[in-house]
């Protein structure tokens, strides 16, 4: 959800990102279908483990088989932010109050679960963090949510 509650957004884990005024989630008077007609379609996205979401409205995510951080701008343009090995099967990440993006790595992608003959995970295990510039593709960045009214 945006800072400010006005927008929900979510999505499945192989997308596409999704957002709804939570004004029009309130109303009790409208039927599914009508509800369903204000949903908005801001991207198609690859395998995320999860996101995180600045005060700007941006929304940091994390692309598993790509090992990448990707931005999604407000405009709905899509551009990678980060990318690194050591991002295995980044997960949900969140923005601390030092302005600082932290995704786990938890190498899930390394598991029996999928389909490795062993589990093939190596410690430690980490959690990678990047500093969040003031701006980036032309985009301002902003700071964590963090609930509390301004």
């Amino acid at each position: 959800m945006t800072a400010d509650g006005v927008w929900l957004y979510w999505a499945a884990p192989t997308g596409p990102f999704r957002r709804i005024r939570t004004d029009i989630l309130r109303d009790a008077n409208l039927s599914d279908d009508e509800l369903a007609a204000h949903v908005e379609q801001l991207a198609n996205i690859p395998l995320s483990g999860g996101c995180a979401m600045d005060t700007a409205g941006n929304l940091y995510i994390s692309d598993i088989d790509n090992h990448r951080i990707l931005l999604l701008q407000p405009s709905g343009k899509l551009v990678t932010m980060a990318s690194d090995p050591r991002l295995l099967s980044p997960d949900g990440g969140f923005i601390g109050s030092d302005r600082r993006l932290y995704v786990p790595a938890p190498q899930t992608e390394r598991t029996q679960l999928f389909g490795n003959p062993t589990d093939l995970t190596t410690k430690p295990f980490q959690i990678l963090s990047l500093a969040l510039p003031k701006s980036f593709d032309g985009t301002g960045l902003g700071d964590a949510v963090t609930g509390r009214l301004r």
